[in-house]
């Protein structure tokens, strides 16, 4: 066989298996020179049976910067089909958008009935700065009475106290904050937040009201910092922005929103 129908061989076998992938993973337009791939499984802990229609969207996002338009690299959506977790994934990128100085991050959701169920609440880094193309992601529960109201936040005079206060991160969804990268959160401006993020300093607009809180997009400056001090930021300013509750006991501050456990302060020193 010449090398020219060598090649035309492994180049037939791999689009049959591309077309043999395609029921399962709808990705971001791709089939370019120089496109690659990040694989994985996702899945969660309980025993729940996922909804006849139930989809999972994958996102590989560009944690390094913080346009929120420009930052998602490429997106997949896998069609359970009646089978359960674990569920596969292929998602497609363009390696041509990759820069080896950037720090990238997947984050999956699974939706059902229109309904938010399971979600990441931890970055996990891929592709660059020896992280792997290949991961299993395990979602997290979304509550289901998140953004409902909850539960009282304790006693109404607590709700007026977040107004000129600070807070310092000690503990981010049951992870301990990490002890050299100070995390705060500052309540100045009524209606807005600032802080350190852990790396960048960070701004947001914020609506209290009773026991509910919401927090807008979050914009920050673009320092780089070493891959554990970014991920943690990461993942504080998407808690930040799934907020809808909070609860004030003594010096403690707690805030809920889609992960399991909230994010826990101590209220700073003078």
């Amino acid at each position: 066989m010449t090398k020219f129908a060598a090649r035309v061989a492994v180049i037939g076998v791999i689009f049959a298996a591309s077309s043999s992938c395609a029921h399962q993973t709808r990705s971001s337009p791709g089939d370019v020179p120089g496109d690659a791939t990040l694989t994985g499984t996702v899945s969660y802990r309980e025993r729940v049976a996922l909804p006849p229609d139930a989809i999972a969207e994958i996102s590989l996002i560009d944690a390094t910067i913080q346009d929120k338009a420009a930052m998602v690299i490429a997106k997949a959506t896998v069609k359970f089909e009646g089978k359960q977790v674990p569920q596969p994934f292929t998602l497609r990128y363009d390696a041509a958008r990759i820069e080896k100085k950037h720090l990238y991050t997947v984050r999956a959701v699974i939706r059902g009935s229109d309904e938010l169920l399971w979600t990441t609440d931890i970055a996990r880094a891929v592709i660059t700065q020896g992280n792997p193309s290949d991961v299993a992601l395990m979602l997290t529960r979304v509550d289901p009475d998140a953004g409902r109201g909850g539960r009282a936040s304790g006693d109404a005079s607590n709700r007026g106290e977040l107004a000129g206060s600070s807070w310092v991160l000690e503990d981010l969804n049951g992870d301990r904050a990490i002890a050299d990268a100070r995390v705060t959160l500052d309540f100045g401006a009524p209606g807005k937040v600032t802080g350190n993020g852990s790396c960048n300093r960070y701004f947001a607009t914020v609506d209290i009201s009773g026991e509910t809180i919401r927090f807008g997009a979050v914009g920050a400056t673009r320092m780089a910092c070493a891959t554990a001090v970014s991920l943690q930021e990461i993942r504080y300013f998407e808690a930040l922005e799934a907020a809808n509750r909070f609860e004030i006991e003594g010096n403690s501050l707690s805030i809920y929103g889609s992960a399991r456990r909230p994010l826990r302060f101590s209220r700073a020193s003078p």
